[in-house]
């Protein structure tokens, strides 16, 4: 695509609303068969275009009639969970939660923090749970998020876990 050149070969993760697309992310595709990772790349695991802000990822999650929501570190972490049949949004890494992002859990009776199982999924819940008084986090064990917990234990034991079950 014209003007993306340099994200070639990187995973292209679209950021779509109502009208479209409206951000892209791309994450560079590691090749550890080969002992590769994005370091040799001259690259970060995560980019996105000059001068694109943090947006939530998911958003059509928003427009579903629930009265809970459920937010997760990471796009690949909200398909799991969204594919799971979780109401879920995603931040795109656990620095990128911005106050104005607030307003849109305002209507739900419970936001759940579906928090990684490290350091950075705790400051996130910590964060999320300190700027909205409807919410809490879920904490998933050491080492393991939604993805990898879905993998090692299947559908209704990450259902059971995150209380959707």
């Amino acid at each position: 695509m014209p003007g993306h050149e340099r994200y070639a070969g990187k995973l292209a993760i679209p950021y779509i609303n109502a009208q479209g697309v409206i951000a892209i992310r791309f994450r560079c595709i590691e090749h550890p068969m080969r002992g590769q990772d994005c370091k040799e790349f001259h690259s970060d695991k995560y980019t996105r275009e000059a001068g694109d802000k943090a947006k939530l990822y998911n958003l059509i999650a928003l427009t579903r009639h629930t009265d809970r929501i459920a937010i997760c570190e990471g796009e690949f972490d909200t398909m799991t969970a969204w594919q799971a049949g979780i109401p879920t949004v995603g931040v795109g890494g656990a620095q990128n939660w911005a106050t104005r992002f607030r307003r849109h859990f305002d209507g739900y009776h419970e936001v759940i923090h579906l928090s990684d199982g490290d350091d950075a999924g705790d400051g996130l819940g910590d964060t999320i749970c300190g700027e909205l008084k409807n919410g809490r986090s879920i904490r998933f064990p050491d080492k393991h998020d939604v993805n990898s917990y879905y993998i090692d234990h299947g559908h209704q034991a990450l259902l059971e876990k995150a209380t959707f079950a």
